[in-house]
């Protein structure tokens, strides 16, 4: 109830403008003709860069758009469906921090049910939330925060229930991973050190949650093995891995302290009721310290991991950037109030948990509970609502060029400024019929007089075949005068051409062993009474 409390707005006809809305959307719409046309996995988006086709799945999360397809069988409405998913970004998000958070036993920390509750709210009512919901319309952020409890879930789990245990931070893993990469990348190390505590030395538990982990990374070979060994084709170097540059944030935007030209009407900060929790509790350790009382180590751990994740978003932190490649590929600093929003809500829970045993428990509950919503009042609404057909985001070519970061080598920077035809003949003599179009296919049928080349309304990248009456033919993958689109040569007479994107052997073996780990996974499951297998 809450939840659909604070998502009230999104309720409203139409779509809100945001950042990445309307390209989530056309990529929704697109995705899910590609599996209608029979392109599975999808890699390939046949409209997108001005018609010319783009290789977006190749190295852009997907698991999101497989969500998004399987709602596409009950609702068409493609700005339905995004708002779907933000919805379940938002509701599942809570669910997953509730469970995660009322298993915690560590120690003198137990959390009861109510506390668990608490913290959820404190998850899900962060302002990062509503600034990837309304503000940047992050999709595969935003459905990254249902997943992120369960890789820690995992871990709590494996000291109860060693298969049960392996099993969620498998399946986490794999949805992370799919989900959203790089804000994966920000939560591994933290997930590591967390288990390191809570395992409290425990090395067979520590190793097989390890081996989950490693498992959940072969699971999601299919994803992330194109996605870095194909890098190659494209120049990341040169439309990505600079971007970090510009997007640093500052500690006054961070802490939303009023400064002169500073923007605190933004979501993309730690949050005013994460700040009171972190106050709250170095208050707390100081006393604890004067008064030479232990310290719990995973209080220590969640306190100074926000901490270091905070200062990673500010403008501070540029050496540190400068000096890690892997930090340049996460692009935006403010990524790692990914993190923040987790491990602020956890401590929350944690503090609950203590404010539940007072004598003035209901009140202070209350007041808690006020404190993790009232300071977010400002981000509950979208902006500037509007709508558009689904034929417009069938056919959306991405005017803008915002989808550049994985344009092939050697392509034409230019081709929305050329019209060419769907087909045609550029040398020789005849004429040439586009027959049908789809997705992964072009079909065609060729009356040639000579020997001609015949020039397609395609950017060429690995995995296009050229079949010439059924026979696989030699692809040409620059036309002689524009960089990057293909053309073939063809002999004379008639011919049926057929232009057809396929996995490469690479992209073959990623997703046969995928296969075979959900094969191997689902043994694992089947023969859980064998002692042998944990």
């Amino acid at each position: 109830l809450i939840c659909c409390a604070l998502l009230f707005n999104l309720f409203i006809n139409g779509v809100y403008s945001s950042h990445d809305s309307q390209v989530h959307i056309a990529r929704i719409t697109q995705f899910n003709q590609a599996i209608i046309d029979g392109h599975f996995p999808v890699r390939w988006l046949n409209h997108w860069y001005f018609d010319y086709g783009y290789p977006t799945y190749v190295y852009l999360y997907s698991f999101p758009y497989y969500i998004g397809f399987l709602i596409n069988l009950l609702i068409k409405n493609p700005e339905i469906i995004f708002k779907v998913l933000m919805f379940i970004s938002f509701t599942g998000s809570a669910i997953t921090f509730y469970i995660f958070a009322k298993n915690i036993r560590f120690k003198e920390i137990t959390i009861s049910k109510t506390a668990a509750a608490i913290g959820s709210i404190f998850y899900v009512a962060a302002p990062y939330r509503f600034a990837d919901i309304y503000e940047r319309g992050a999709l595969g952020e935003a459905l990254f925060f249902v997943f992120a409890p369960l890789l820690f879930l995992g871990s709590v789990v494996f000291v109860q229930n060693r298969l049960k245990g392996f099993v969620i931070s498998t399946v986490a893993t794999f949805a992370l991973i799919t989900t959203h990469l790089l804000s994966f990348l920000i939560l591994l190390p933290m997930v590591i050190i967390f288990s390191l505590i809570y395992f409290q030395n425990k090395i067979n538990l520590l190793l097989k949650f390890f081996l989950s982990i490693a498992l959940g990374f072969v699971l999601a070979a299919y994803q992330w093995v194109p996605m870095v060994f194909e890098q190659k084709y494209i120049e990341l170097h040169k439309t990505y891995f600079n971007i970090y540059e510009g997007n640093f944030i500052s500690i006054y935007q961070l802490l939303r302290i009023p400064k002169e030209g500073i923007n605190i009407g933004t979501g993309i900060q730690l949050g005013s009721a994460q700040n009171f929790i972190i106050l709250i509790y170095l208050i707390y350790i100081r006393n604890s310290t004067l008064k030479k009382k232990p310290q719990n180590p995973l209080i220590i751990f969640l306190l100074i991991s926000t901490a270091f994740s905070a200062f990673l978003t500010t403008d501070l932190s540029k050496r540190i950037w400068n000096t890690f490649e892997l930090l340049k590929t996460l692009i935006f600093s403010w990524r790692f109030l990914t993190y923040t929003t987790f491990s602020t809500a956890v401590l929350a829970a944690v503090f609950a948990a203590k404010i539940q045993k007072s004598e003035l428990k209901i009140i202070a509950m209350s007041a808690f509970i006020f404190l993790a919503i009232f300071p977010s009042r400002h981000y509950l609404t979208g902006k500037n609502w509007h709508t558009f057909g689904k034929e417009f985001y069938a056919n959306y070519t991405d005017p803008l060029k915002f989808d550049s970061y994985y344009l092939p080598k050697g392509a034409n920077k230019n081709l929305d400024k050329l019209s060419l035809e769907p087909l045609s003949i550029i040398q020789g003599q005849g004429s040439v019929k586009l027959i049908s179009k789809v997705t992964n296919q072009i079909h065609a049928e060729a009356y040639l007089s000579s020997d001609s080349i015949v020039q397609f309304h395609t950017i060429y990248f690995p995995g296009w075949q050229l079949y010439v009456d059924g026979q696989k033919s030699e692809i040409i993958k620059d036309s002689p005068n524009i960089e990057g689109i293909i053309v073939a040569k063809v002999q004379s007479g008639v011919r049926e051409i057929d232009l057809k994107f396929e996995e490469t052997l690479l992209r073959k073996m990623a997703n046969y062993t995928t296969l075979i780990s959900f094969l191997v996974l689902s043994l694992i499951i089947i023969f859980k009474k064998n002692k042998r297998v944990f």
